[in-house]
């Protein structure tokens, strides 16, 4: 939103509270995220390009970035309980 009087955007939502969303994230990542941070993007071990942790962008906070080569990379974690619940579905179609 832009107020009329100044000329200025106020933050939305997201924005205002994104810093204390992306050190929440950061510090509460998954398994998956740890391991790719840990193997493969931390201390520019891809061709010497630094990757950025739970960053946000516009209105969405993302788990790794790369601003030179305008990356975004989401991690999609499976849980163990999604997992169970499969397995469950599928004893139930054959048994």
């Amino acid at each position: 939103m832009k107020s009329q009087a100044s000329g200025i955007r106020k933050p939305t939502t997201l924005q205002s509270k994104a810093p204390s969303f992306c050190h929440q994230n950061r510090s509460t990542m998954t398994k998956a995220e740890v391991c790719l941070w840990k193997y493969a993007l931390s201390k520019k071990q891809i061709l010497g390009y630094t990757f950025r942790r739970q960053r946000p962008i516009e209105n969405y906070i993302v788990d790794f970035d790369c601003l030179p080569l305008k990356l975004i990379i989401e991690v999609a974690a499976i849980h163990i309980k999604f997992l169970r619940m499969k397995k469950k579905r599928s004893s139930v179609k054959t048994g």
